[in-house]
């Protein structure tokens, strides 16, 4: 009974090594499994890591490109922007020279317009005198034996071809008539007409006339009593005449 027990045994023992190694490599091979498994997961995210890192180089790359652009641009921009406060500063000082300058050039404006001025007085002036010394004055005498006190005055500016006409006690023309001014230039065959005009009662009259003809020199003057409106050329009595 005993030998037959231990022949049992001795059968059953590598049964069981048997077993136990099939259950080591079991559990060997479940291991190598997941550790297998574990490493493609990590082999994974290595490569997923290095992709990354590629990436993330590239756009450190790009990155270190665009600080390095926007370095040197920064520096152009220094350097215009010193170019220019230059140029302001030269702009400026010029600014300051123009605007002595300009307040010299008006103190010598101011002084000229002054002299200016002044010559454009003494101009008139003189201009005055000239046509002063140029008019000429007439007195004409009564030609009328029923006014014999009567007369006029005639001042005439050969530069503005216009003259004043004053008359005192001269008879007050009727409704029907018109006294006549005439000027004798020797370049015209007749009297030049230089317009009509009314004396009223009291017999004095104030009147500006020009001749109907360019007069270069009036050597005489003289009145008419012409009909109302007057006439081209003299045909009633000369009422006053004179130099």
């Amino acid at each position: 009974s005993r030998a037959r027990g231990h022949s049992q045994t001795s059968i059953l023992i590598p049964w069981g090594i048997a077993a136990g190694l099939a259950l080591c490599c079991g559990l060997l091979l479940l291991g190598r499994s997941r550790h297998v498994a574990t490493i493609a997961q990590l082999e994974q995210r290595a490569a997923a890591s290095e992709n990354q890192l590629v990436a993330l180089s590239a756009e450190r790359d790009r990155s270190q490109l665009a600080l390095r652009d926007k370095l040197e641009q920064i520096s152009a921009n220094q350097t215009e922007i010193a170019r220019l406060e230059s140029e302001r500063d030269a702009l400026t000082r010029q600014i300051s020279d123009l605007k002595q300058n300009d307040d010299a050039v008006q103190v010598k404006n101011k002084l000229l317009v002054e002299k200016t001025d002044a010559l454009e007085k003494k101009v008139v002036q003189l201009e005055q005198q000239r046509s002063l010394n140029d008019m000429r004055v007439a007195l004409l005498s009564s030609k009328m034996q029923s006014a014999p006190r009567a007369l006029a005055t005639v001042v005439w500016d050969p530069d503005k071809q216009e003259g004043i006409l004053r008359t005192a006690d001269v008879p007050a023309n009727s409704s029907d008539q018109d006294y006549q001014l005439w000027l004798v230039d020797p370049k015209y065959q007749q009297p030049v007409d230089a317009g009509v005009f009314s004396v009223p009662t009291g017999g004095t009259a104030k009147v500006v006339f020009r001749p109907k003809a360019p007069i270069s020199t009036a050597n005489a003057f003289a009145i008419s009593l012409e009909r109302k409106g007057g006439v081209p050329k003299a045909e009633g009595p000369i009422v006053l005449a004179g130099k």
